[in-house]
């Protein structure tokens, strides 16, 4: 048995939103002999049999479905049946759930809005370690980050780059996480940043953020894999000196 699975469960069970299961067995019939086996529900039933009674559900009912097999050769087709990840609902199948509550997302791709809620989510574990903690959500969970207004609105803002050169970018949540941070600053100084970083596209060769361009795009190739605050930390370094150096126009 998977632990993680079982931990799951009795998180369920202690938070009142353990629902009623469903459990399997099949009956094999094999040269007249008659061999019960549980087929699936291992996780909850473990769970419930080995649970503290304060926190067993009352009033929920089980239901068993019983599959009979003519031999054990049936047994690995049966097996598919169950959690099969071709059918099983993915992280971003969930987050539709979520984006369809909010009219200004509804049309934006969800394997995009579940990279904006993973750079999200990686920024405000950052603050939440500098200071007090926050509200974290799990990764099936990060659509819940878009229930505030400005989440939505930076996954907006950053759609415009869906198709830019570098829009694999979006895909590294310590990149995303300082724009995020970037955004929320200075949004107009973000916008031109970030513009010119994912599209590569200052004219002069040696810009700051052309380098910037270059540097993540090695590191996105490296073996072992980069570790993503070093991508966070790079990408600060470069939008300090930009907004500095903005700044000093502007004066």
């Amino acid at each position: 048995m998977r632990a993680s699975r079982l931990k799951h469960f009795e998180q369920l069970l202690r938070g009142r939103a353990f629902s009623s299961p469903n459990w399997s067995k099949a009956i094999l019939l094999d040269d007249d002999e008659r061999e019960e086996m549980r087929a699936d529900g291992q996780h909850t039933s473990r769970v419930l049999a080995t649970c503290d009674e304060a926190i067993f559900p009352r009033g929920l009912s089980v239901t068993v479905n019983v599959y009979h097999l003519d031999s054990a050769s049936d047994l690995p087709d049966l097996f598919d049946l169950f959690d099969n990840p071709l059918s099983a609902r993915s992280n971003t199948d969930k987050m539709s759930v979520y984006a369809a509550n909010y009219e200004e997302l509804d049309g934006l791709d969800r394997g995009f809005l579940a990279k904006v809620a993973r750079g999200i989510d990686y920024y405000l574990r950052d603050v939440s370690e500098a200071q007090s903690p926050l509200l974290l959500h799990v990764n099936r969970e990060h659509g819940l980050y878009f229930e505030k207004p400005d989440s939505r609105t930076f996954a907006l803002w950053l759609y415009q780059w869906r198709e830019a050169r570098h829009s694999w970018m979006f895909s590294k949540p310590g990149i995303i996480a300082e724009a995020y941070s970037d955004w929320r600053a200075f949004p107009v100084v973000a916008g031109e940043f970030w513009a010119q970083v994912f599209n590569e596209s200052n004219p002069d060769p040696n810009d700051d953020t052309r380098e910037l361009a270059a540097t993540l795009k090695d590191w996105a190739r490296k073996q072992p894999t980069v570790k993503q605050d070093k991508f966070r930390a790079r990408a600060r370094k470069f939008w300090e000196r930009y907004k500095r150096q903005a700044a000093q126009v502007a004066a």
